[in-house]
């Protein structure tokens, strides 16, 4: 999709995640419920757009039809586990290989196989690499 719409795919997979560790909501549901009710809707929010993006995208024919509220649970999932130290350990993996092969997987899940020469996975990486920089 490199040039083809919007936003890049590596960019769509890293920003559509809205990563917060789990005490951290927990402490923001407890000590703040105003804050917390807020992020709550803008999350809700941030879901149905995303949907209106897969759907867009499917009807173009790039996108495969997929759940946005799945997809995104997918990826908190996956993300959590992927950031705590322990994966990295125990698996002998960075956190760079890591990031890498689960935007490989998002690709393969969500791009049609027509589509998919269509995506640089080098500048997804140098994405990746960058947020990496900012964590």
């Amino acid at each position: 999709m490199r040039g083809t719409g919007p936003v890049r795919f590596s960019a769509f997979v890293l920003k559509t995640v809205i990563y917060m560790p789990d005490f951290l909501l927990q402490d923001l549901r407890e000590l703040y419920p105003r804050l917390y009710e807020k992020l709550m809707f803008a999350m809700r929010d941030h879901i149905r757009s995303m949907q209106r993006f897969i759907d867009a995208g499917a009807e173009a024919g790039v996108f495969r039809r997929v759940s946005a509220p799945l997809y995104v649970m997918q990826d908190e999932t996956v993300l959590r586990r992927l950031f705590e130290p322990s994966f990295s350990i125990q698996f002998d993996v960075t956190l760079k290989q890591a990031l890498v092969e689960y935007y490989l997987l998002k690709k393969h899940q969500l791009i049609v196989p027509e589509m998919l020469h269509t995506l640089d996975d080098a500048e997804a990486e140098r994405d990746i690499a960058r947020l990496i920089q900012r964590i």
